[in-house]
């Protein structure tokens, strides 16, 4: 996801809000990858809540770390605080910890979509 981020701020389409709905795609990459990683390690001891488990756990902490590096984007780079404030509906209330709280349960929140899907 800091790759993906990192990709749309160097090309400058950063403000174009669907191209968030690709993280899904990222976040879902990223959980299957764990899965798989876990069935391969643990055989057939993988039931449906250790798989949910380990999914959400995954997302978690992908999202986490993304968050992490959001807000120290934030804190250095004061434009790109100054767009998210003023192009955001009720942006004028929203803070720096605001901001990466908002993102951080919309992750968590992709990551339960996720398994349900």
């Amino acid at each position: 996801m800091i790759g993906y981020f990192l990709l749309c701020y160097f090309l400058g389409v950063i403000h174009i809000s669907y191209l968030r709905a690709f993280n899904l795609f990222i976040l879902a990459a990223g959980a299957y990858g764990s899965m798989r990683q876990f069935r391969i390690t643990h055989g057939n001891h993988a039931n449906y809540f250790r798989a949910a488990t380990m999914g959400i756990a995954s997302s978690f902490i992908g999202v986490t770390i993304f968050i992490r590096f959001f807000f120290l984007l934030l804190k250095i780079d004061g434009p790109l605080f100054t767009s998210v404030v003023t192009h955001e509906p009720l942006g004028s209330f929203f803070n720096i910890y605001a901001i990466t709280a908002v993102i951080w349960i919309e992750g968590i929140f992709a990551a339960q979509w996720l398994r349900i899907w």
